[in-house]
């Protein structure tokens, strides 16, 4: 019932026994960071004149056309801005350490109606895998970001690892006609601003329906043209190309 001051609010390095550590405060945010709910960190934004082209790492899903029809890609570029790799399983540590440094890791598993010769759930399993191998050291204030999409193909238990390994639950992105749910992806990512602006979720029932309108046939947008606009705020840390880049919106 006694009145308390917090000692580390108090003008005077020690207090009693109590003395503060070095960098306390540093350590104290690393804390909070760690324990929050979205316990990833927010990059600064890079200046202008700062900014180099993106390095990509692309698995299973190619999303090289999106990034150069937004400009960070660049038609014939140097070779090795944009890795492609479809199958990955004898992928090491060494081979993405050579191909990198990536600042951008992009997953995803299969479209609805293609064939696939793995379990949804493999390809979490390798895209977590390889995110680890390419990520920047720890304490790195290199921007770095990633992104794994589900083409509706994980079942709930997939989706409940997929946010306990990635730490984060998912948004839905929607492919909206009219009235009509034509497509949907959901998606893990530390891109910024993508859960304020897709905030907005698809009831499990419309998810399904939009399931068996593309069992058999092309949807009316892939997955990765889904998801293109989402790379619109990596703008404020690497280099575009403008004079390549297309309309945003079809």
């Amino acid at each position: 019932m006694s009145s308390w001051v917090c000692f580390l609010c108090l003008p005077f390095s020690r207090s009693g026994l109590l003395q503060r550590r070095r960098k306390w405060r540093g350590r104290l945010k690393a804390f909070h960071d760690h324990e929050a709910e979205s316990p990833h960190e927010i990059y600064k934004t890079v200046p202008a004149w700062k900014r180099e082209p993106m390095r990509v790492l692309s698995l299973f899903g190619d999303i090289g056309k999106e990034l150069t029809s937004l400009g960070f890609l660049e038609t014939g570029s140097e070779a090795g801005r944009l890795k492609h790799l479809e199958d990955v399983t004898d992928t090491v540590r060494r081979d993405v350490e050579e191909w990198g440094p990536f600042d951008l890791v992009y997953g995803s598993t299969p479209a609805l109606g293609h064939s696939c010769d793995r379990s949804p759930g493999w390809y979490l399993f390798q895209f977590h895998r390889l995110l680890q191998y390419a990520r920047p050291r720890l304490g790195s204030p290199k921007p770095f970001f990633w992104m794994f999409v589900d083409n509706l193909l994980l079942t709930k238990d997939d989706q409940a690892i997929a946010s306990r390994f990635l730490e984060m639950e998912p948004v839905t992105l929607q492919d909206v006609h009219g009235r009509v749910l034509q497509n949907a992806v959901r998606v893990w990512t530390n891109v910024p601003a993508v859960k304020s602006r897709h905030s907005t979720l698809a009831s499990e029932e419309e998810l399904l329906l939009a399931q068996d309108r593309q069992q058999g046939r092309l949807p009316t947008q892939g997955p990765a043209a889904l998801v293109k606009n989402c790379f619109l705020p990596l703008r404020e840390y690497f280099k575009y190309f403008s004079q390549n880049a297309l309309p945003l919106y079809k």
